[in-house]
């Protein structure tokens, strides 16, 4: 809305010294309202709350064109925004004074608001992401790279690409597959998660719907239309594979469909930049997909890039990367930095030290671990800080624990069922945990853990009996609501 008015105002033509300008003021929180009409609809002045009265008056002592927001929309907003507190004198003006408020900054990727890269700037690794924009440049210039980025749990390797695509002057065609561990034994299974969604999006939605873009895809692998159609609805689990058929030759024809989605085949002049994350928990049969793949790419214009665990490369994979990138523990400088960047306010001298100590230059550690403190007392391990921050979060505990059975990533429908929640019930512990920076939106609706450690540690918090009680709980339900899984 800002940009827009911004672009009017440029063009307007005023009368006198008068400039056209937006200011924006926003808060979350209960609001009343009255004279509802007839097709529920309601003016203005028929609001009433404290949220509406706060964001009012941020309205007013926006800039022109800024976007301010209260405390509460802050809480929802600060791992998709990137926001800058306001001075507490500027806070003093507001009638009654509120606690605290921010200002929103967000870039613009192509049209597009960027996701924030993480709770502070990225410390410690310009280097690293220069060397991946420079192999990008070079795929859409010079031919197709494949770039391994590699490194211990915890590193960073997502943040930077995160960070990479932030970065980006212009948004590439993005292809990004994610692997988790309870698809590392079912084939193709972060693919074919990543092809439904693909579909389900602007790519099915065009001309003729999702036959139409099945037929578009069919002719670019060479492929009769009917029998890709037939082995798309079998690998989305929509139909049983005909009898009669050789299941190998029904894998080599989803192959070939694969390899004509990800190497850009109905998108010929565009280039496509495929992101696999976590490649240490892919299936077997995603591994020669993705080496079948990234051997064709060099000869394209493309990039792959993925990441994986120190001393986990699938096999095959490292020889065929044109670039390894490996991750190295943030130095000591750097760690303190990412520390200080982190906090309210500078911890203590010997809190500050211990918490470096602890998180041996891991990132993720440091965030965890300064998250966790408590009256000066450090956690020593990730597991203890990660416990004592679920603690806090009392309803959130449970459905922590809930998403982490169900694989570290769940559809809000699912999660509602395992927990005897309704969508309103189910928000208030959702929120708690994604302003913790434990969980973050995912597709479908749904909601995942930030990173797999987190998802680890909650489910390790499980008693043996419970983690029994809820995988039985969740398969009776997957086999009653999802056949197609079962």
């Amino acid at each position: 809305l800002g940009r827009a008015i911004a672009g009017l105002a440029r063009s307007a033509q005023l009368p006198g010294a008068n400039e056209l300008a937006a200011r924006i003021g926003i808060e979350a929180g209960l609001v009343i309202a009255g004279q509802i009409t007839a097709d529920r609809a309601a003016a203005l002045d028929s609001l009433v709350g404290t949220a509406l009265n706060t964001a009012a008056r941020l309205q007013q002592l926006a800039p022109a064109f800024g976007v301010l927001i209260g405390e509460v929309a802050h809480e929802l907003v600060s791992t998709t925004f990137s926001c800058e507190a306001l001075p507490q004198s500027l806070l003093t003006r507001l009638e009654p004074p509120t606690q605290r408020a921010f200002r929103v900054h967000a870039r613009s990727v192509d049209g597009h608001v960027a996701l924030k890269a993480g709770r502070a700037a990225l410390v410690g690794r310009d280097a690293e992401l220069r060397r991946i924009t420079e192999r990008w440049h070079s795929a859409q210039q010079d031919g197709g790279q494949v770039v391994l980025v590699s490194g211990e749990a915890g590193i960073g390797k997502s943040r930077l690409l995160r960070e990479f695509l932030v970065g980006l002057e212009i948004a590439p065609s993005l292809i990004q597959l994610t692997c988790t561990p309870h698809g590392a034994t079912t084939a193709f299974h972060a693919a074919i998660e990543a092809f439904r969604g693909w579909v389900a999006g602007p790519a099915g939605q065009g001309p003729g719907g999702e036959e139409a873009y099945f037929h578009r895809l069919a002719a670019a692998a060479g492929m009769p239309p009917a029998e890709a159609v037939s082995v798309l609805e079998e690998a989305f689990g929509r139909r049983p594979a005909p009898e009669g058929r050789v299941p190998g030759e029904r894998r080599r024809m989803l192959i070939t469909l694969l390899q004509a989605w990800l190497l850009g085949a109905p998108m010929p002049d565009a280039a496509t930049l495929i992101m696999v994350e976590d490649l240490h928990w892919s299936d077997p049969s995603l591994i020669e997909l993705l080496l079948s793949v990234a051997g064709q790419l060099l000869s394209r214009r493309g990039m792959l890039v993925a990441t994986c665990r120190s001393g986990q490369v699938p096999p095959g994979f490292e020889g065929l990367a044109s670039y390894h990138l490996a991750l190295a523990p943030l130095g000591s400088d750097e760690a303190g930095s990412l520390l200080d960047a982190l906090s309210r306010e500078p911890a203590p001298p010997a809190v500050r030290a211990q918490i470096l100590a602890r998180a041996d230059g891991v990132p993720l550690f440091i965030e965890e671990l300064a998250l966790a403190v408590r009256d000066g007392t450090i956690p020593r391990t990730l597991q203890q800080a990660f416990a004592a921050r679920l603690d806090a979060l009392a309803g959130g505990k449970r459905l922590a624990q809930i998403i982490a059975v169900l694989g570290g990533e769940a559809e809000l429908e699912l999660l509602g069922a395992v927990s005897g929640l309704d969508r309103p019930a189910l928000e208030p512990g959702l929120r708690r945990l994604m302003g913790a920076e434990i969980l973050v939106s995912a597709s479908a609706p749904g909601i995942a853990f930030r990173h797999g450690l987190l998802q680890q540690a909650a489910y390790e918090s499980l008693l043996l009996s419970e983690r029994r009680s809820l995988h039985a709980e969740v398969a009776d339900l997957l086999e009653a609501r999802r056949t197609e899984l079962v």
